[in-house]
């Protein structure tokens, strides 16, 4: 069953109850010059013929000269333009993809028979008024033929009933789902502009719109009309079907259709959301309607939740409950009381453990729940809404020199609106109101102005209550309720901001090299001697390293307002590895100003502490890779570790890894990437459908694409000077073997071993070899092993491998066993498996361990291998069926 509530006169429709609206489209682009506009999707490209006629180019084509020379004028790169010739005989038009028209003109030559010059006209990305049009000369006034407009098609959303007929769905439809049941849903792809407009575009054929459900939404399933999960819709001429499911009960449900590619960024054109609301509800559960957070002690971090439920509330257990306030991250799970109104309509969480969000907070609220009459158990969830009020956290006073303003510099909880510019807005503890001007509005540090004497270190500060816009709001609008009085504390460390304070990592290597100060006001070279500046930041035990350069090592800029210096070599090896974000300014990440000066004969010295910004890149601090060794249609598993979060909302394209093979840089569509919840951690699935013997192994390199936008939180992108990084992981076992093999017992060597090993050159085919016996055929990557000798001169007698092979019939008895170790030095690897790569086939010869012949039949083999280095191991097992027939070209051991 589907219920709906809207406004308006609604039209039910078996169960449905839906708000009829007409989709509202962009409005067309005003045309130029009457007539000479024409409306194309991108995925078009309309063929034009222009002329000239003695009379310069007027618009009869009847009187176009044969074989006229004259100019393209087309003003917009925008606009691509192929030459083309036309058969007349068959009426064939051929154009030259190969070739582009110059612009803004070019000189062209009409045909001999008719006077006509033929161009494909085409754009990659959308555009209006593009104009094409013809010269006598390149700088010659043009005359226009033709305004191009190409569009990307907008999406519509219809929800099909059991007749299959389609209902338009708007931003006020409301469906309402039992969970067990599944919604019909039909896209289309609609024409945006021109006079068409409104109508099915078909040029969008057989492309995919992948659907992606919202935050919150994450229950939702997508399956075709067939039943099957799927990740797409393709539309087929403009329309396509799907279905929506949900694996638990979904409230105000949204999803987003992604499609049609831009060339540019690798993004979509089309990010379109499903406008109606969806909820799939459990008909013996409650829904969870909504959920906010409260600051109930007045210390600016969220303290109680409130939770509005409706539905069966009185039948049902309340099992377990979890959040992710602040920062949407993992749910932790909340153990204490709860309070409940007498409907059970209303929930209130108190003391909640929070804290303050990295920014605005965000999170989840999800309640498990038991029905009473059914058992049926599902979890409900919502979004926090943040009802926090802001609230000081820290408040410092510098006393104003000779009767001037003190400076007050508040630490916020929140960001606060930045409408505020003075008044009555804070207050001390005995209600006394404190007149403040904000001079500086920095995120959530602000620096007040207020009257000499008025709030004295040791008094404690709050924010003023009840005065609507006059006062202190925060920027997400919640006003301040009970909050805090903080102690006024003296000046110790006050930090002062600049853009231009920031530590930085000038090659990528992921240590910081280099810092720089910036002044409101021009410094000369005589101010420079006078500054004392130190660097806080961490050295490779963790522990604070204290940076004191020099005031000669110090570079000023042309400006005066920057001060930079480059670390030493001894000064960035100390230096922290993998350290490229500041987590906690109080203990590093921060630096402090000594300004000497000299005042009516006495020495003053100054000292200032300066908030200063992450300006480094993040890096690959790890890789690790999980070779497939055995389908060559599966991808390969690389899990890759950042030195700080990754702004995976910023990347502007899916390639953003590089790959060096053999010399080779290779790049893949990492769109699936799953990323962890700090995103700090992304696991990828690489060389899918590749050559196992031609994918990216342990000791290859890869590398941060500068042209995806790999950012921190701070914005800082990799950019060009990036560092390519070591592959570690295991070492790639391509396993093959025969199944079935033919025994000629006659042609059987006598006195043959059980078991014999073979190398054949890399890349060498196994058909003849194992057509006519048994055994496996390995190619073994040793470059893990190889690394983990880094340092040492490597001894290839430590590294090698070891294989042994146990023979049963297929009633389970005994027939052969063998085994051995091969080193890495072996004469078969002609001294060296790292410089002289070979295929190891070991073979069973049909005979069991007493020397005698095997017969035809099924027989099991255990097949283990460990593959060592000094270091590391890694071991392999596998169990595989082999047939013997009989036959007269079966095995023989005369080679």
């Amino acid at each position: 069953m589907m219920r709906s509530v809207v406004a308006c006169a609604p039209i039910r429709v078996f169960g449905f109850i839906l708000l009829l609206a007409g989709m509202v489209f962009a409005s067309t682009p005003e045309c130029p010059e009457k007539g000479k506009c024409k409306y194309y999707s991108i995925y078009t490209s309309p063929i034009s013929y222009l002329w000239k006629t003695s009379s310069g180019f007027e618009m009869n084509p009847d009187s176009a000269i044969r074989g006229a020379t004259f100019f393209t004028y087309a003003p917009s790169d925008t606009l691509i333009l192929n030459p083309c010739t036309k058969d007349y005989a068959t009426g064939k038009t051929t154009c030259d993809r190969s070739k582009t028209l110059s612009h803004p003109t070019e000189k062209v030559t009409a045909d001999t028979e008719k006077g006509f010059f033929y161009a494909r006209a085409s754009s990659n990305f959308p555009a209006e008024n593009l104009a094409l049009g013809m010269a006598v000369e390149a700088d010659a006034t043009p005359t226009i033929f033709r305004y191009y407009t190409f569009y990307v098609a907008d999406l519509e959303f219809f929800i099909l009933d059991e007749k299959g007929e389609k209902i338009p769905v708007n931003s006020k439809t409301q469906l309402s789902i039992p969970v067990d049941s599944a919604l019909s849903v039909s896209v289309r792809a609609v024409i945006p502009v021109g006079p068409d407009s409104g109508r099915t575009d078909t040029t969008v054929n057989k492309y995919a719109f992948y659907l992606n459900p919202a935050r919150g939404s994450e229950s939702l399933v997508f399956t075709t009309m067939a039943g099957d999960t799927t990740d797409r819709v393709i539309l087929e001429r403009g329309e396509g079907n799907f279905q929506v499911h949900a694996s638990a009960a979904v409230s105000g449900g949204k999803f987003t259709a992604s499609g049609l590619v831009n060339p540019k960024d690798s993004s979509f054109f089309v990010n379109e959301t499903f406008p109606g609301n969806l909820t799939f509800e459990n008909p013996d559960l409650p829904s969870l309607d909504s959920a906010f957070i409260y600051d109930a002690n007045g210390d600016g971090i969220g303290d109680s939740i409130i939770a509005y439920y409706s539905g069966k509330t009185d039948s049902v257990s309340w099992d377990s409950i979890f959040h992710s306030w602040p920062n949407d991250g993992s749910m932790k799970q909340y153990a204490g009381e709860y309070k409940q109104n007498s409907s059970l309509t209303t929930m209130e969480l108190l003391d909640v453990k929070t804290s303050l969000p990295k920014d605005s907070g965000k999170g989840d609220l999800k309640v498990y729940v038991t029905s009473k009459l059914s058992g049926t158990s599902a979890p409900l969830s919502c979004e926090i809404g943040d009802r926090i009020g802001p609230a000081i956290q820290r408040v410092t006073l510098i006393p104003g020199v000779n009767g001037a303003k003190d400076t007050l510099v508040v630490d916020f909880n929140k960001k606060l609106d930045e409408n505020f510019e003075k008044g009555s807005a804070l207050q001390l503890s005995n209600g006394d109101k404190v007149y403040v001007k904000a001079i500086e509005k920095d995120g959530l540090r602000w620096t007040f102005t207020a009257d000499a004497g008025k709030v004295l270190v040791g008094d404690s500060l709050s924010i003023v209550r009840g005065i609507g816009d006059t006062g202190l709001v925060a920027a997400d609008g919640n006003v301040p309720g009970y909050n805090r009085p903080v102690c006024v504390s003296n000046a110790g460390r006050v930090y002062f901001s600049n853009e231009n304070n920031g530590f930085f990592d000038s090659d990528a290597d992921g240590r910081m090299d280099s810092v720089s100060v910036g002044f409101e006001n021009p410094l000369t070279e005589e101010d420079l001697a006078n500054l004392q500046l130190q660097f806080f930041w961490k050295d490779s035990s963790d522990s604070v390293l204290i940076l004191k350069p020099e005031s000669k090592d110090l570079i000023l800029s042309e400006d005066g307002k920057v001060v930079s210096y480059k670390l030493t070599k001894d000064e960035v090896a100390a230096v922290k590895p993998n350290l490229t974000a500041i987590e906690d300014a109080d203990k590093y990440g921060y630096a402090a100003l000594k300004n000497i000066s000299e005042v009516n004969g006495d020495t003053v010295s100054q000292l200032q502490y300066l908030q200063m910004n992450d300006r480094m890149a993040p890096v690959i601090t790890s890789t690790f890779l999980s070779p497939e060794s055995k389908d060559k249609e599966s991808p390969d598993k690389l899990t890759l570790r950042f030195s700080e979060p990754v702004d995976v909302n910023a990347m502007t394209n899916p390639n953003f890894i590089g790959f060096l093979v053999d010399s080779d840089t290779v790049y893949f569509d990492f769109s699936l990437a799953e990323w962890n919840d700090s995103c700090t951690q992304v696991s990828l699935k690489i060389a899918e459908d590749v050559k196992l013997l031609s994918r990216a192994n342990p000791n290859d390199s890869l590398f941060i694409n500068p042209k995806a936008t790999v950012a921190d939180l701070s914005g800082n992108a990799v950019l060009a000077n990036t560092k390519t990084t070591g592959i570690e992981g295991d070492p790639r076992v391509v396993m093959e073997t025969a199944s079935l093999v033919g025994i000629n017992r006659d042609a059987l060597a006598p006195d043959a071993p059980a078991f014999s090993t073979r190398f054949f050159p890399e890349g060498t085919s196994t058909k003849n070899e194992m057509g006519k016996s048994l055994g496996v055929m390995l190619d073994i990557g040793f470059a893990t092993i190889f690394d983990d000798s880094t340092g040492e001169k490597l001894d290839l007698d430590e590294v090698g491998l070891h294989w042994s092979m146990d023979v049963y019939t297929n009633l389970g008895t005994f027939v052969a066993s063998d085994g051995g170790t091969i080193h890495c030095d072996d004469k078969g690897f002609e001294g060296n498996c790292f410089e002289h790569a070979k295929r190891l086939y070991l073979r069973w010869n049909l005979r069991s361990n007493d020397g005698r012949k095997v017969g035809v039949g099924a027989y099991l083999v255990q097949f283990e291998l460990k593959v060592y280095g000094k270091k590391h191991s890694y071991k392999y097992d596998k169990i595989f069926k082999w047939g013997v027939h009989g036959g007269k070209t079966g095995l023989a051991l005369d080679d």
